[in-house]
């Protein structure tokens, strides 16, 4: 597009991105958009739209990042844990009585 050109072409196929788009779709669509803002030369109204569709696509796309996490917490509740990292990540804790060397703490509790 030239500098101060219209964005109509544009901004359909971001909105039908945000519409109609998967999650990959909406996150290119934002970049384009951000990139084109940052390219400048745009009308103050174009500009003006520009951002707005920005933050609609950021608001979209922040959402089904929080229905994954939802999705992902019922998983690993039903798997008996509420916490996914959990399972992934399983550290000795001062009340196993380990130190993490794979052996039986039999020292007191001093720090050195």
């Amino acid at each position: 597009m030239k500098p101060g050109g219209g964005i109509e072409a544009e901004l359909a196929v971001w909105h039908e991105a945000l519409g109609q788009g998967t999650f990959e779709a909406q996150v290119a669509a934002l970049e384009a958009v951000v990139g084109r803002l940052e390219d400048g030369g745009l009308a103050l109204g174009d500009s003006i739209a520009l951002y707005e569709l920005g933050m609609e696509l950021a608001s979209s796309a922040k959402g089904t990042i929080e229905a994954a996490e939802l999705r992902v917490r019922a998983l690993s509740w039903e798997q008996g844990t509420d916490d996914p990292q959990a399972r992934l990540l399983d550290f000795p804790t001062p009340d196993d009585g380990e130190d993490g060397d794979g052996e039986e703490d039999d020292t007191d509790d001093t720090p050195f």
